[in-house]
């Protein structure tokens, strides 16, 4: 048979000489801080720079992310908006953490809205809204 190592058939039995065992383990990928979080937004095309804290705000105020940390920088008195801004601005090492709240309404959101949670369709609808701003398009083409 052909690519067979010379002196082996096809289905031939084989004896097993030796076995070693190996343990391998995998890290799953870091979770997001807040600057991360605003680099993958970018990457897909969801947010415009305007748009990022308000929308770490918004998983705050929501409860959809929980941060390990609070930024250093800036003063305990400070909104959670402001700690967002000032986390984008500063790089925060802050993991997010995702809530039990945020599970269930993404599982509900896919189940019965996929197309809205789409992160295509979302940056594709921004790239739209951007070319009317700009006056490429028509609004109007856009509100059937």
């Amino acid at each position: 048979d052909q690519g067979l190592p010379s002196g082996l058939q096809k289905q031939a039995a084989l004896e097993l000489e030796e076995a070693r065992p190996e343990s391998k383990r995998t890290n799953p990928p870091p979770r997001f801080n807040d600057a991360s979080m605003v680099k993958q937004l970018e990457s897909v095309g969801v947010g415009r720079p305007s748009t990022y804290a308000t929308i770490l705000d918004t998983l705050y105020a929501r409860r959809y992310a929980l941060q390990k940390d609070d930024v250093d920088a800036v003063s305990v008195g400070a909104s959670r908006d402001e700690k967002s801004r000032a986390a984008v601005e500063q790089g925060s090492k802050a993991s997010l953490q995702p809530s039990l709240v945020a599970f269930a309404v993404v599982s509900v959101l896919e189940r019965f809205f996929p197309g809205n949670v789409d992160t295509g369709f979302t940056a594709a609808m921004e790239e739209a809204l951007d070319a009317v701003a700009g006056g490429q398009r028509k609004g109007r083409d856009y509100l059937r």
